[in-house]
Order: structure tokens, then sequence, then C-alpha cells
């Protein structure tokens, strides 16, 4: 998975799975039991000013929206996050005519992928 430009913002989570028994007088009794899935969030802009908002659409948007569901190998320029995940979503917006494109993208990275 190529992006054009490096995201906005990145944000990352993988927070763990608890559940709260509360007490009376006391302290929720906390029972912890792994994290959740690793999850990516991508958020920022496409845009070639060299392409028309047609050329934009089919060389990166539709590509990257057919890869939902699917394993997406990500490199980045720092190499923190390079790993394979899986295309949760990717979400592109426009704003006006011209063929810049917004995007907020999830990855989500499992100890297995399995896509049925």
């Amino acid at each position: 998975m190529t992006l054009p430009f490096a995201p906005t913002k990145v944000r990352v989570s993988g927070p763990a799975k608890f559940d709260i028994y509360p007490q009376d007088g006391d302290l929720p009794i906390i029972i912890v039991d792994g994290v959740d899935a690793f999850t990516v969030q991508l958020d920022g802009v496409i845009y070639d000013p060299a392409k028309t908002a047609e050329q934009v659409w089919d060389d990166i948007i539709s590509s990257l929206l057919a890869k939902q569901g699917l394993e997406v190998q990500v490199t980045t320029s720092d190499g923190d996050l390079d790993d394979t995940y899986v295309l949760a979503s990717f979400e592109p917006s426009r704003d006006h005519k011209l063929a810049r494109w917004n995007y907020s993208m999830r990855l989500v990275k499992g100890s297995v992928h399995v896509i049925l």
C-alpha cells in the first residue's frame, strides 16, 4: 500500500480488555483479559496537482477502497509501524471539485489474520 503523501495525523491504540465489578464502599474489582487489537488510525490528504479528480480516484482512491478487509503491507519512512495489517476501513471525503481528497484509514493488527 503506497500513499503519495504522509498522513497528517497518526493515532495508535491497543487498549486492555477488562471487566469492572462494582463493590459497595470500595473501588471496583477490575479483571483484565488481554488487550484489544492493535489499531493504527491515519488521517491525511491525497492530492496530485498533475491529475484530475477522476485520475486520483482511479489511480489511488478506488484501489484503497478495494483493499478494505484485506491484508496490506505498511512501510513508513521511520519504520516504526512497518508490518502487515488488515485495512479495516478507508473513508475518503471531498469538500469541493478539486482533486484533493481527505481520508481516514483504520488498520488493525492481530496475532493471526483470518480473511474469509
